[in-house]
């Protein structure tokens, strides 16, 4: 139910286990939502330290696209790119980011993560004041969730808005 704080403090004790970097399968999806998760935090309380945690994900998300695994690494860097230039106010970056991350997980047939860049972007525009959009957008989600089984999370995705 959204409990970004724990959810963040969860990851941050595994990735204290680790040496920092993306080394191990799981390693990814952590620093993905960590990201996620900072940026998230970091609009909603303000603290510097929320969008240190964002930007260190995303970095390590970008380097692993620029040097590792750019199939599997694009759409999240991206996503992440979004999301921090949301928090920073770079409204048309952001957009641009969202639709760029939601081509390339469309791509490379990642329909969660497809799913998550349409919520997120949603959220974007809705919180930006395109309601209608944003609206469309959330729908599109919420569709894909449904379509990948996920029929909870689904259900979700207009809660907490």
């Amino acid at each position: 139910a959204r409990d970004f704080k724990s959810a963040l403090e969860y990851s941050q004790e595994y990735d204290n286990l680790g040496n920092g970097m993306i080394s191990r399968i799981t390693d990814v999806p952590v620093a993905f939502l960590s990201g996620v998760i900072g940026f998230t935090l970091a609009r909603k309380t303000k603290q510097d330290v929320m969008f240190d945690v964002g930007e260190h994900n995303r970095m390590k998300m970008q380097m692993w696209a620029d040097h590792g695994s750019r199939w599997n690494a694009e759409n999240k860097s991206l996503l992440l790119q979004a999301e921090k230039n949301y928090t920073t106010g770079n409204l048309d970056d952001a957009k641009a980011c969202y639709e760029a991350s939601i081509r390339s997980a469309k791509e490379h047939k990642f329909i969660h993560e497809e799913a998550l860049a349409y919520e997120l972007y949603g959220t974007f525009r809705v919180e930006t004041g395109h309601l209608e959009n944003g609206t469309e957008l959330l729908r599109k989600a919420q569709s894909l969730y449904n379509e990948w089984g996920a029929t909870k999370k689904a259900s979700e995705v207009f809660h907490g808005r």
